[in-house]
């Protein structure tokens, strides 16, 4: 479930126009992947 939505709120990021909001939430997302695994 936790990675469902946190794959949700990828999606989302990438809606984004702001390219270097984008790539800090990027960021973050890989990180928490690093946790995940």
């Amino acid at each position: 479930m936790i990675i469902t939505v946190q794959i949700v709120y990828f999606f989302k990021w990438l809606n984004e126009d702001d390219l270097h909001v984008y790539n800090e939430k990027l960021t973050v997302a890989l990180q928490n992947l690093r946790y995940i695994i």
